[in-house]
């Protein structure tokens, strides 16, 4: 089992470059070991791709060597997709956005693309108004690793981001159906789309 180091790790989850430095410089063999940490073990390396701490993550890689650029990926990958399926995680992401670009993708669908420079993260949202569904892909911009999510629409619990979907693809020249948005109309839900039978 991995040790675990708390000064260490909090330094870097506190994105505390300063200290990172000044504890490698004493302690170089460090910047190689494996430590458990969250929930699973890592160099700090994965520490810093762990907790979104790209100065440390190049700190590490351009000033102490540390090259196991395969392993790193691999790891970021792992995470986006565990995050991307994690309903809080999507939540949050939608929150910290920025206005993004807005295109129409066809009559019934709208795209809304955007990203966070310091997340790392590119988002891509899909409000299809015909099957009354969000798809999510969250994209890694330094390794380009995808994962999405699938959400219909009367499964959220806040249908604002719907709502504001389905009045850009209006003022776009969209043509889907209002009753495709949760809490039009009569303040009813729309019906979800049944599987075919046979």
């Amino acid at each position: 089992m991995a040790d675990k180091n708390e000064a260490l790790e909090a330094a870097i989850k506190a994105g505390d470059l300063f200290f990172v430095r000044s504890y490698l410089d004493n302690h170089p063999q460090a910047a190689t070991t494996n430590y458990s940490f969250g929930g699973g073990h890592g160099t700090p390396l994965h520490m810093a791709a762990f907790n979104n701490q790209p100065k440390i993550i190049e700190h590490l890689v351009s000033e102490r060597g540390v090259s196991d650029k395969e392993e790193y990926d691999q790891f970021v990958a792992s995470k986006a997709v565990m995050e991307a399926r994690d309903p809080e995680y999507l939540a949050k992401l939608h929150r910290k956005r920025i206005e993004g670009t807005w295109f129409l993708n066809s009559d019934h669908e709208i795209i809304h693309d955007y990203q966070w420079p310091n997340e790392g993260l590119r988002l891509t949202d899909a409000f299809n108004f015909e099957t009354r569904k969000q798809r999510s892909i969250v994209r890694d911009i330094v390794s380009g690793s995808l994962s999405h999510a699938d959400t219909f629409f009367d499964d959220m619990p806040d249908t604002t981001e719907v709502q504001k979907a389905f009045a850009k693809l209006k003022e776009l020249g969209g043509k889907a159906d209002e009753s495709a948005v949760p809490g039009r109309g009569l303040g009813k839900k729309a019906p979800r789309l049944q599987k075919p039978q046979g």
